[in-house]
């Protein structure tokens, strides 16, 4: 599980479909299920949040004890 929505990065535009396809086994994201149609849909979501954005990039940082999301 992991609890961003009170983080800036949450308004980023498609911030939700970014962390699911970012972290492909996490199984909730902000207290909701993460679906199986969320995870199929998540690479378009992400596309289109591209073309809307194109400067915007993610960055996945995944150490011993930390995971870190950063746009």
């Amino acid at each position: 599980m992991l609890w961003l929505c009170d983080n800036p990065c949450a308004e980023v535009p498609g911030y939700r479909a970014r962390v699911v396809l970012a972290l492909p086994r996490l199984e909730k994201l902000d207290h909701e299920e993460i679906t199986e149609r969320e995870r199929e849909e998540a690479a378009a979501v992400v596309a289109a949040a591209n073309a809307a954005s194109p400067k915007l990039r993610c960055v996945l940082y995944t150490g011993p004890h930390t995971t870190a999301l950063a746009w």
